[in-house]
């Protein structure tokens, strides 16, 4: 157990404990059991949107740096791509778990590729199993793999039609990815309806914010040093 200050970033914590004078984030639905996510507003990288010979993938710009592409006999990161550019997939940086990804999402060395365009971090809104909501942004969101159930060939959660029931097939990604995904029910097998888009508004952070928080819920809020050294989380 620490307190929330002390926490690393970008890792699921679950809410142990508050302290006094946090009534306001009790009314905000911050409460004991709750999960929550320490994050860094730098983190709000573009998503990649690709053309490949099996059709459209949305790649996380940190999975993309990992995808070495051949271009003009030079080789560089596929996240070097300028938009419209084309390139031929040479190589990887990246474990077992990482190829795994790219290859289902049909990302393969030889492949030719189309950077298409750069997409801003979106907030997917979705229905689990038909009984409660969450709100992914689009790194988590392009790790889920699954079939529509109108016969589509499987796609990435994002790719898919709204409202149209998703069978999760497959967790894309790092070890990470799959743990902050199960955190909020999300494994294989779950049901997901894609019941809207939005993008994530600017977040202003003033003098007196030292850390944002972000919940299953896609609430974001700011926090001052003295009140993240009043919740404990685990």
């Amino acid at each position: 157990m620490s307190t929330l200050w002390e926490a690393s970033f970008d890792t699921p914590l679950r809410v142990v404990g508050l302290g006094k004078g946090l009534e306001d984030l009790r009314d905000l639905g911050i409460t004991i059991g709750q999960v929550i996510s320490k994050i860094k507003e730098e983190n709000r990288y573009p998503i990649l949107f690709l053309l490949t010979s099996k059709g459209h993938v949305l790649l996380p710009s940190g999975m993309s740096e990992k995808v070495i592409v051949t271009q003009d006999k030079k080789e560089i990161p596929l996240a070097k791509l300028a938009v419209g550019e084309r390139a031929a997939i040479v190589n990887f940086r990246g474990g077992r778990q990482l190829r795994e990804s790219l290859t289902i999402l049909g990302l393969v060395i030889g492949e030719e590729i189309q950077l298409k365009t750069l997409l801003p971090v979106m907030r997917y809104l979705c229905l689990v199993d038909d009984k409660r909501h969450i709100a992914l942004l689009s790194g988590l969101a392009t790790k889920i793999w699954g079939r529509p159930a109108s016969g589509r060939e499987s796609c990435q959660l994002p790719l898919s039609p709204m409202g149209e029931p998703f069978q999760v097939e497959k967790l894309l990604g790092s070890k990470r990815a799959h743990m902050n995904l199960g955190t909020i029910g999300i494994r294989p097998q779950t049901l997901l309806r894609l019941k809207g888009i939005e993008p994530l508004p600017p977040l202003c952070m003033g003098e007196e914010c030292a850390i944002i928080i972000e919940t299953a819920l896609g609430l974001r809020l700011c926090l001052d040093k003295n009140q993240a050294e009043n919740i404990w989380v685990e």
